[in-house]
């Protein structure tokens, strides 16, 4: 390509802080997506890296780097508390090469990465900026997911995941994102309607524009194969239907999952009347509870075994009570999975009740059973549906939406 035509590309620089976790991976299909526009050139900045084949440039490529990055977070742990987070001493990215060539800055997840210091540098320089917000926490007192206490619309003064004497650490937060935002434009993106309409209700962004872009998959890579071989390559020797739940870690211990939900739907199913698929890990309590037989197969990395995973299910669970855009909902559907799961968040935007999936009633694990039979009984009618309808997050889809976005705001 000549001289001439590279200087048409208009340089995208996405920061986030670490090559693992949904938010790297929202990231890294972000860019597949634009990359057949020849006028984009994409680059990902990381404080550091996991696997050193992973794209992107790390940032604390020096020891002193390193070392200064580790004493600012053990200062900074002294301010958190569980879910709650707010770094005071983040990296000033802005003198990175990365950063200098960038025509428009993506923001994504960057705990203990960037701190509002870090955003207020970034935002001056005077480059297009857009905040891509993967959960709650750009625009709260801390918190990932607020659990529908809505604090963050007011002033995060009484946050019930605070100890009281912690409590002003989530009114303070808010307070300063608000204060970084107050007299400075950026452009908000959310995956879905529930999270763009939460993010307005915050002061952080008032005035800001918010607009919603999927998350998007591989269409091509998530897609029907022969159930039977999926299943043997899985190590199912079932032939009754099988039930997926991709676990976090630690099972039924981090509550927001919802595992217990499903727990309490397989009480209601009879013992052989399924075979269940655990991705993960899950706790010994838990596994006591269940009386069907199961296939716990573990972590899973890689993408392809991912989806060899939702193809040998004939149903998929995510019981989750907050998510601002599930993966594990389309990525099913693209295998011709149906999923059950509770009508909340980012999932309202990709399940169809009775059409492609199924809606449970909320925490009740009576409905989740009704939603598994449902799915099981449906099948092939909601298979295809499903198929059909996860293409609105196809890698083209999603692409020419960011495209767009990227040539208004160059």
């Amino acid at each position: 390509m000549s001289q001439n035509a590279d200087k048409k590309k208009v340089n995208i620089l996405h920061i986030t802080t670490v090559d693992i976790g949904g938010a790297y991976k929202a990231v890294q299909r972000l860019m597949h997506a634009t990359d057949n526009y020849e006028d984009i050139e994409s680059e990902i900045l990381l404080r550091n890296k996991i696997n050193p084949l992973s794209d992107g440039t790390v940032y604390l490529n020096s020891a002193a780097k390193r070392f200064v990055s580790k004493a600012k977070n053990a200062i900074n742990l002294k301010w958190m508390h569980e879910g709650i987070s707010g770094d005071r001493f983040g990296s000033d990215i802005t003198g990175a090469d990365a950063f200098k060539k960038a025509d428009i800055i993506v923001v994504h997840w960057i705990n203990s990465f960037l701190s509002l210091v870090s955003i207020e540098k970034i935002i001056d320089s005077g480059k297009p900026v857009i905040i891509m917000l993967h959960d709650m926490w750009h625009f709260t007192g801390g918190c990932a997911c607020d659990g529908y206490c809505e604090g963050y619309r007011t002033d995060c003064g009484n946050c019930p995941q605070l100890p009281d004497n912690k409590k002003k650490q989530a009114a303070y937060n808010l307070r300063a994102k608000t204060q970084t935002y107050a007299d400075r434009r950026v452009r908000v993106i959310a995956p879905s309607n529930w999270i763009v309409e939460h993010a307005k209700m915050s002061p952080v962004f008032k005035g800001q524009e918010i607009s919603r872009i999927s998350n998007c998959i591989d269409t091509d890579f998530y897609k029907p194969m022969d159930k039977e071989t999926a299943r043997k390559e899985m190590g199912i020797d079932s032939d009754k239907p099988v039930v997926m739940f991709a676990s976090v870690k630690g099972g039924s211990k981090n509550p927001n999952k919802g595992f217990n939900y499903l727990l309490d739907a397989l009480d209601k199913i009879s013992e052989d009347e399924v075979h269940l698929l655990i991705l993960g890990d899950i706790d010994d309590e838990s596994l006591a509870r269940i009386r069907q037989k199961y296939t716990l197969y573990g972590y899973i990395k890689e993408e392809r075994q991912m989806a060899v995973a939702y193809n040998a299910a004939d149903v998929t669970v995510v019981p989750s009570l907050q998510e601002s855009f599930s993966y594990s909902v389309c990525e099913s559907m693209s295998c011709g999975t149906p999923v059950t799961a509770f009508p909340i968040g980012g999932i309202l935007d990709q399940i169809e009740h009775r059409e492609n999936g199924y809606f449970a009633e909320f925490k009740s694990g009576d409905s989740i059973a009704d939603g598994i039979r449902y799915c099981i009984e449906n099948h092939d009618r909601l298979s295809s549906k499903a198929i059909m309808d996860a293409s609105r997050f196809a890698y083209e889809q999603i692409g020419r939406k960011w495209h767009d976005l990227y040539m208004e705001l160059r």
